[in-house]
């Protein structure tokens, strides 16, 4: 929820580009993104009961916003900072994605969460792979491109696929919390009569 309210307030902030200071949507709104993806990855180690990398994420959290910020104040480059953004986002995603592979069976839940994240680390490395080509040829990025727009919306159907199995994971979590209770003695801990059956 967390997450997904920040990366609500980050399309606020960059809503604003053209309007407000070049610095709101350039590092509030870009650290609210990352800030939104460092904190998909702690609920998945939450929710699969194993510790929060805290440390670590917001040690890549700094460097990358750190990089944003070198890249709109001292080498002011819009190139180099989608370069900085998609290469933090894609890390995140794609940390996301692994930890879904490899810490529990996959059920549909979680198969289509880890859909979501796959697809969103990979829409931002292919980003990146364009963005380098574009820096190596010497072109300059043109944001009204129809790329540009392929590229947020094929981000939107990923994070909408993300939320929905992340809705669907929590439901089969409450789901097992239920049949727990149903099944054994809240004291004890013991078979409950019907669990014996």
């Amino acid at each position: 929820a967390v997450s997904s309210f920040l990366l609500g307030a980050a399309a606020s902030m960059h809503a604003l580009q053209g309007i407000a200071p070049l610095w709101l949507p350039g590092i509030v709104g870009n650290s609210l993104i990352l800030i939104g993806r460092a904190c998909t990855v702690a609920s998945l180690s939450q929710l699969d009961r194993h510790r929060v990398p805290g440390r670590l994420l917001s040690a890549l959290c700094v460097a990358f916003i750190a990089g944003v910020a070198v890249t709109l104040f001292m080498w002011p480059s819009y190139p180099a900072r989608s370069l900085v953004m998609v290469a933090g986002m894609s890390t995140f995603a794609g940390w996301a994605a692994m930890s879904l592979f490899v810490s529990a069976p996959l059920s549909i839940s979680r198969t289509m969460t880890l859909v979501g994240f796959t697809g969103i680390a990979l829409a931002n490395l292919s980003r990146l792979w364009a963005h380098a080509q574009q820096i190596d040829a010497g072109i300059s990025v043109n944001l009204d491109s129809p790329a540009i727009a392929v590229y947020i919306g094929v981000l939107v159907i990923f994070d909408v696929v993300c939320n929905v199995g992340f809705v669907l994971i929590i439901t089969d979590r409450m789901h097992e919390w239920v049949l727990q209770l149903a099944r054994t003695d809240h004291l004890t801990g013991a078979l409950s009569r019907g669990a014996l059956y």
